[in-house]
């Protein structure tokens, strides 16, 4: 009961209290524990508890190499038919860091992954619609601009087709960005565009791996 103890206190120390570092001492010291656990506690999932509890906590003290090293060995002991929740995960946050890195190419990778998985499913639909304004993100931090327009129209007829109205205006925003950004580089002088330039001002910024958010600066 102690791991079990470790994971439910170690998400309080994350989540209520904003102790990161509290909640990753009990977390490893669950990683240490677990091993030698031969019937652990089966009402809650300790092991995915304690992995992704260290994970969030290496990211929310700024070790982001830490939490990609551990998001690595996650990934290869997941089986992504019957572990698709926790294979999201992995793949939202790795793709996240690696976009933080500005490694835009393996940022792609995984946030493309994470739609083609999704691309046909009724579950996970924030993570889908996460996973479309991220790469989106990436195309147009990358001069990509056509692609990233691609991705959140696509997006946009999914927000509206499920009623999630936070997410559909939020994509609504970034995709007006975007818009913006295409019609300043095709007419810059057109009178339209002044009312994009100031927009633009507030388009250029990063992004976390969920929930959806704005791009700003």
């Amino acid at each position: 009961m102690r791991s079990f103890y470790n994971s439910v206190q170690g998400r309080i120390l994350f989540e209520v209290q904003k102790d990161c570092q509290g909640a990753l001492k009990l977390y490893e010291e669950n990683l240490a524990l677990l091993p030698t656990i031969t019937h652990p506690y089966t009402g809650w999932n300790v092991v995915m508890e304690t992995q992704t509890g260290v994970i969030n906590s290496l990211l929310c003290l700024q070790r982001d190499q830490e939490a990609l090293e551990y998001l690595k060995q996650f990934e290869s002991e997941i089986n992504p038919k019957t572990q698709l929740k926790e294979y999201i995960y992995v793949l939202a946050v790795s793709g996240y860091i690696h976009t933080k890195f500005a490694n835009y190419s393996e940022g792609e990778k995984y946030f493309l992954k994470t739609i083609a998985l999704l691309e046909h499913s009724t579950a996970h639909q924030d993570n889908y619609l996460a996973s479309c304004n991220n790469l989106a993100h990436i195309y147009k931090v990358t001069e990509q601009t056509d692609k990233g327009i691609a991705i959140l129209e696509k997006a946009l007829q999914r927000a509206k087709k499920i009623k999630e109205l936070n997410n559909e205006l939020l994509i609504a925003n970034n995709l007006g960005f975007c818009m913006c950004k295409k019609r300043l580089i095709q007419k810059p002088n057109n009178w339209v565009c002044q009312y994009c330039k100031p927009l633009m001002k507030n388009s250029l910024g990063f992004i976390r791996p969920m929930p959806i958010v704005c791009w700003q600066r």
